[in-house]
């Protein structure tokens, strides 16, 4: 359940984001791999107005929404630029590596978990237990007046005022999960979240790694994968999850303004499975139609390329003329690497 911080925040910050789909929404559709588990780490605070990271170099939305194409028109393969990530940590607990990066358009995040979890179609099983770091873009001054009228419980960090709260969860088995989430407005319109869940002495540890939180770096989120052929008016959202640098999936999604619509496309080393699958050309080459495994409620192409495998799936009403028009948009770019997974 939500703290009251929580609360509180989602109530400030509503009318501003509207538009926006929150962060917990879009990252669920994305995980048709794993039989669409409830995600539960992506789900803290309410999604922000994408204003604030401009500020300071990293304007998130301006990387991540996809000019629409007319229909039938030329699909330019471009790779879109690097996302840099201006915030990085310098303590996490001992065995934790990372195993996720997320770019929604007011959301940057990074994920950590324990090592050697196993992991399901090239992508780690997903841990109760993680240290997760956001960066969002806020409307300026907002959510750290709200935070500082608050009762939340006040901490430094790093010379800021910041708020540590501490909450619960519950697991995919009943277990209950106990969590601490420490909050901070480093300059105007940025604001930072540190997560840490399912880990012994969670404030403690939760204060350690946000005052370890630093500005610099060469970390970024690359993307290697991008729509062309799309309705307008989508925005679209970029998740990188994997064991190791030769083991991942990329999975981006488009969405409506009303959600109406959603279009993943799947970039992974691993090769998806796809029941009562017929052959397709997919861009130039057979591929195969289908419903995955994993997500019935949804029909997909699938095909390989380049040694990887590019999955594109819609709605089950979806003809397999409309599909495959949308996957022979989708541009791929196999020499992206991910050296930080698992490290």
């Amino acid at each position: 359940m939500p703290s009251d911080l929580e609360t509180l925040i989602r109530v400030v910050l509503t009318e501003q984001a509207e538009r926006a789909p929150h962060r917990a929404t879009v990252l669920a559709g994305l995980r048709w791999a794993r039989g669409r588990r409830p995600h539960r780490r992506l789900a803290v605070v309410a999604a922000c107005v994408a204003v604030g990271l401009a500020a300071i170099g990293v304007p998130i939305g301006l990387h991540l929404t996809t000019q629409p194409l007319l229909a039938g028109s030329q699909v330019l393969h471009v790779q879109q630029p690097d996302i840099p990530l201006p915030y990085r940590v310098t303590y996490l607990p001992a065995g934790y590596v990372a195993s996720m990066r997320v770019a929604t358009a007011t959301d940057l995040a990074q994920v950590w978990e324990p090592a050697g979890q196993g992991e399901v179609g090239g992508v780690p099983h997903q841990s109760d237990s993680f240290v997760q770091l956001d960066i969002f873009s806020a409307a300026a001054g907002d959510l750290a007046q709200t935070l500082s009228a608050s009762d939340a419980p006040k901490a430094d960090i790093s010379g800021v005022q910041g708020y540590v709260t501490d909450d619960t969860s519950e697991s995919d088995t009943g277990a209950t999960l106990t969590g601490t989430t420490a909050t901070w407005v480093p300059r105007r319109g940025v604001t930072l979240e540190l997560t840490v869940r399912d880990i012994p002495d969670s404030y403690d540890v939760a204060l350690r790694v946000a005052r370890s939180v630093v500005t610099g770096g060469i970390d970024v989120i690359a993307q290697p994968v991008s729509f062309g052929d799309l309705p307008a008016g989508y925005s679209d959202e970029l998740e990188i999850q994997g064991t190791s640098p030769s083991r991942w999936t990329v999975s981006r999604t488009a969405t409506g303004a009303n959600h109406d619509l959603a279009i993943t496309a799947i970039w992974s080393t691993a090769e998806p499975g796809l029941d009562d699958r017929t052959t397709a050309t997919v861009q130039g080459q057979q591929g195969w139609y289908g419903t995955p495994t994993a997500s019935p409620a949804t029909k997909g192409v699938v095909v390989a390329l380049d040694g990887h495998w590019l999955t594109v799936t819609m709605p089950p009403s979806t003809d397999l003329a409309t599909l495959t028009r949308t996957a022979n948009g989708v541009s791929v770019f196999p020499n992206v690497g991910f050296p930080w997974l698992g490290r």
